[in-house]
């Protein structure tokens, strides 16, 4: 569950310029600035789901309220996807 964590800090970090310290406690809307919004976290949660191989509902991108931790265990919950 926390490779999740882990694996969208460093998209975001890499990809988004996103240099702000987070914990698993950190609600998701709280990360958002002038280099991080709504979008770039949906591209980077798309970009998680083609590296593991789970396909992210849409009624879960959208859901920023959440905590870091609340999302892993949500992505840890998907089905992943047969070859």
């Amino acid at each position: 569950m926390y490779n999740y964590i882990f694996t969208l800090a460093t998209l975001l970090d890499s990809k988004f310029k996103f240099k702000k310290q987070c914990s698993i406690d950190t609600v998701i809307c709280e990360l958002f600035d002038k280099n991080l919004d709504e979008i770039h976290w949906i591209m980077a949660l798309s970009e998680l789901g083609l590296f593991d191989g789970f396909e992210i509902p849409e009624h879960l991108h959208g859901r920023t309220d959440l905590t870091l931790e609340q999302r892993a265990y949500e992505l840890s919950q998907l089905p992943l996807i047969s070859d």
